[in-house]
């Protein structure tokens, strides 16, 4: 059994040589390649094939107005679309992805008029075309500009 005296401030353990300074230092690299091995956690939700309820625009909440139902977007992985709504109107279009860069392209809508909502339609829309990169925090998706300034906050429901 290894004995253990003090000299110059350092422990030694002897027959065994390592000074508890070399110890710490040792285990601490250790934990470090245990830790880069060790699978980050894959996030909660799924980009593609989750619904996502807007809940902000430009940092700001939403007001869903009385009656209409909540703008949302599926991706749909199968075939590269999104589908979804204005609030008023059905959306669909394309998407790419590539990591953590995302961009929408030709999304088209229907053409019903609707009484309330038809200003947040068209604010949503219009946030979708400046969208270049995406993050998931929890149950939320937040969509970024060019510039990296938060253009959109979904939910998943």
């Amino acid at each position: 059994m290894a004995r253990v005296r003090q000299a110059d401030d350092a422990r030694v353990e002897e027959g065994v040589g390592m000074s508890s300074r070399n110890t710490v230092w040792a285990r601490a690299a250790l934990l470090s390649a245990l830790a880069a091995l060790t699978p980050r956690p894959a996030p909660a939700v799924d980009l593609e094939d989750t619904h996502w309820a807007l809940v902000g625009l430009r940092g700001e909440p939403v007001a869903i107005p009385a009656g209409r139902g909540s703008p949302y977007l599926v991706l749909q992985s199968k075939d590269a679309r999104v589908v979804g709504s204005g609030g008023c109107n059905h959306l669909s279009g394309g998407y790419t992805r590539e990591g953590d860069r995302l961009s929408f392209s030709r999304i088209a809508r229907t053409l019903m008029a609707c009484a309330d909502g038809m200003d947040l339609e068209r604010e949503f829309l219009e946030a979708l075309e400046e969208v270049t990169h995406w993050r998931i925090e929890g149950d939320r998706l937040r969509l970024f500009d060019s510039e990296g300034a938060l253009v959109a906050e979904l939910k998943a429901v």
